[in-house]
């Protein structure tokens, strides 16, 4: 499977059981989300994140795909967005709360539609997702959301903040897969 540790960047690697091949990755990822919160909601505070955008709604400071082209595009739905964070420029008196819903959804859609492109040009079926960003609920809620869109699960084993690509690699040897 494509095993993504998600940290303060996000590396994308081909698990399998002959060995592991890196595929990609991006610098979009927790250090993302940590200086762009201690800029915009003056903490850095990753508990506090967590909660604060668990409260809010990332289309109140996203321009959505209803908002943008009046409805649907291809198979995302009208309820997708277009624009991370695209009405701060526009609007004022955001709050706290969706302001980190929108930075929680902007680095966890980066992250997840980057691994479901690199899995699929890796003819990888399992998208694995580990590391400490996905210890985040809110993270976790917004790449379930991708999955949502594009028919794509992704796997989050238990304590996620502790999985390492030669766990992934042990499990899969074990079942003998080859995705």
């Amino acid at each position: 499977g494509l095993v993504v540790s998600a940290g303060t960047g996000a590396a994308m690697v081909a698990a399998r059981p002959t060995g592991v091949e890196h595929i990609t990755g991006s610098a979009v990822g927790g250090g993302t989300l940590l200086g762009l919160a201690k800029l915009i909601l003056k903490t850095d505070d990753v508990e506090e994140i967590d909660r604060l955008a668990l409260q809010g709604d990332a289309s109140a400071v996203d321009i959505m795909l209803t908002e943008a082209v009046g409805g649907e595009v291809g198979r995302l739905p009208a309820k997708a967005n277009a624009v991370n964070l695209g009405k701060l420029d526009r609007e004022n008196g955001f709050s706290r709360e969706n302001l980190a819903a929108g930075l929680v959804r902007l680095v966890a859609q980066v992250i997840a539609v980057i691994a479901i492109n690199a899995a699929a040009a890796a003819d990888l079926a399992a998208i694995i997702m580990v590391g400490h960003l996905m210890d985040l609920q809110s993270i976790r809620r917004e790449v379930d959301l991708v999955g949502e869109f594009y028919q794509k699960d992704f796997i989050v084993p238990e304590n996620p903040g502790f999985g390492t690509v030669q766990g992934v690699l042990e499990v899969l040897k074990k079942e003998g897969s080859s995705s």
